[in-house]
């Protein structure tokens, strides 16, 4: 199965960076997380698709995306959950 296949949802976020001030962050929900696809391969997909650039630093695989009642991706609890684990560790 394609790595495309084997992802139901996906989201890209911008966290913070002390180089850069931002880096391109991904989140990953696979169709099924015991069979979810490999970094290596999540990176190479995007490197054939997208600009250099573009292509996320960290991928990050999660059980399922938040969403709000009107099914809209909730990105604010996505990076106030990674800033506060971070600023943690």
């Amino acid at each position: 199965m394609k790595e495309s296949e084997q992802v139901e949802d996906s989201a890209v976020i911008g966290l913070p960076d002390e180089e850069w001030g931002q880096r391109v962050h991904a989140l990953i929900q696979p169709r099924d997380l015991a069979c979810a696809p490999s970094i290596d391969e999540l990176r190479a997909h995007c490197r054939a698709r997208l600009a250099t650039y573009k292509v996320p630093k960290a991928f990050e695989t999660i059980e399922r995306l938040p969403r709000t009642e009107a099914g809209k991706l909730n990105r604010s609890q996505l990076v106030e959950t990674r800033r506060d684990a971070t600023a943690a560790g």
